[in-house]
């Protein structure tokens, strides 16, 4: 249904936004990554040649103060000028947060009542389980000043997690940081430490491997992908062990939005940008 149905009326709903509110009528080119097709996509804004390929994927109401901002310092995803990049849908949930000092909103929502470090709140954050190669990346971070750990890794249309080529440079990486890692941690199933199902969970696997005592990994996404949703039930009660399945977590966009929206009622401008943000990404 994800596919066939969801998906499409998303990307429809971000088409029309691209005209009616950004007021961009060029469609954007598409590069297909593995065939090298081009074609010209409605929900995709032209490249412009700057950091973020077009910054009119930030939400006007953030858009100067986020690029005047150290929050700006990343490196923006191959396809961030597309309207369903999920990078752009988590600076613009996120950064109007931080700026009013309201993330305690989101922490409420996953039962964490602690005050936050606002100076360890960061976007791209690379994790510290990897001692060589490409780490692992969350979208976004917080950490408390109780040092718990906060990861966030944001779905919007992606179908799936993704999985790593059974070669040698992923082979290498395994030996040299991940299967270590897991002989090390008592909470990841033991059926799930052989390379064949890391590689085949490798996003996911990654990811809980950050957990511990002091961890945890929210994944925000739609519930309307079955496919993810079903995954994230495999590692809630088959990959996780004991206590710490607590600290991983997967929640609903439109449970985490409205949690939200319904905590800033009393802030005008918050409500009206919300507003903007549902419009965007929500009102398919």
């Amino acid at each position: 249904m994800f596919e066939k149905v969801t998906r499409p009326k998303i990307l429809k709903n971000l088409s029309r936004y691209k005209i009616d509110v950004i007021r961009e009528y060029q469609n954007g080119l598409y590069k297909h990554p593995r065939y090298g097709t081009i074609k010209k996509l409605p929900y995709i804004l032209p490249k412009i040649d700057n950091h973020f390929k077009n910054t009119k994927n930030i939400l006007s109401g953030i858009r100067t103060g986020f690029l005047n901002s150290n929050y700006k310092n990343i490196k923006p995803h191959v396809y961030f000028n597309h309207l369903n990049s999920s990078q752009a849908m988590c600076i613009n949930f996120f950064y109007p947060l931080i700026k009013n000092n309201l993330l305690n909103h989101v922490l409420s929502r996953i039962k964490i009542n602690e005050p936050i470090n606002h100076s360890e709140v960061k976007f791209e954050k690379d994790s510290n389980i990897e001692n060589t190669g490409r780490k692992t990346n969350f979208d976004f971070y917080i950490k408390t000043k109780n040092n718990t750990n906060i990861y966030f890794e944001i779905k919007y249309t992606e179908r799936s997690f993704g999985s790593a080529k059974n070669d040698i440079p992923h082979t290498r990486k395994f030996h040299a940081d991940y299967l270590p890692k897991l002989n090390l941690v008592s909470h990841i199933n033991k059926d799930y430490h052989s390379k064949d199902k890391f590689f085949k969970n490798y996003q996911i696997m990654r990811n809980i491997l950050n957990i511990d005592v002091n961890s945890y990994v929210v994944i925000i996404y739609l519930k309307e992908n079955e496919k993810l949703r079903i995954k994230c039930e495999e590692v809630k009660n088959e990959i996780i062990l004991g206590p710490l399945t607590s600290h991983f977590l997967y929640i609903d966009w439109h449970d985490m939005f409205d949690w939200v929206y319904s905590n800033i009622q009393n802030h005008t401008v918050l409500v009206k940008y919300y507003d903007d943000f549902h419009d965007k990404y929500l009102a398919y």
